[in-house]
């Protein structure tokens, strides 16, 4: 039977624990291992960081649009259209991280959306699995799946820039914390 005895409070017990810190040394092996650079990160706490800007950019968006960019790629994927597929990031915020090409600046019709921010050079997004404070982060597609392959941010961004033309996204109203608490307390 093993025991599990807490030496230090600031660091975990256990087997669950143990193994859950291996995985994450092999995970950020395979990230180095095709050229991510994993952040100094915080891996005893159950987060890995990858830096941006030298393989690859992030787009951030809210996760009904990515969905929708996801829904078209998928549908039109015989067709002639650039090849749109790469690891797509879940965040338990609501969006979701397209992982592009580096070096290409985000258009200036959608810099003035709210929801989208392109993660260039000197930025980091979570990698999954892993944890943020909100919550799990997660791969909605797996870099696996697509042989490590990541689109053209440009080819991304017309896709995006397509679907909020045809479909304009409702706005979203998001009351901070603070704000809604201030309110219940008078």
């Amino acid at each position: 039977m093993l025991r599990t005895v807490q030496t230090n409070p600031r660091r975990p017990f256990g087997r669950t624990a143990f193994l859950d810190r291996l995985r994450r040394r092999r995970l950020i092996r395979r990230y180095e291992a095709h050229g991510w650079r994993v952040l100094d990160d915080d891996v005893e706490q159950g987060q890995i960081r990858l830096a941006t800007g030298l393989r690859f950019d992030a787009l951030a968006m809210p996760d009904t649009l990515g969905l929708r960019i996801l829904g078209t790629t998928r549908l039109h994927a015989e067709l002639e259209l650039p090849d749109l597929r790469g690891p797509v990031l879940g965040t338990p915020t609501g969006s979701w991280l397209f992982l592009v090409r580096p070096g290409t600046p985000l258009r200036s019709d959608l810099e003035d959306i709210l929801g989208i921010v392109r993660h260039g050079r000197g930025s980091w997004v979570p990698a999954a699995p892993g944890r943020t404070a909100e919550g799990p982060i997660r791969w909605v597609v797996t870099p696996e799946r697509v042989g490590w392959r990541l689109p053209a941010s440009t080819a991304v961004q017309d896709m995006l820039a397509d679907r909020l033309t045809d479909h304009p996204m409702p706005p979203r109203i998001t009351v901070p914390r603070q704000v809604s608490t201030d309110r219940r307390a008078a």
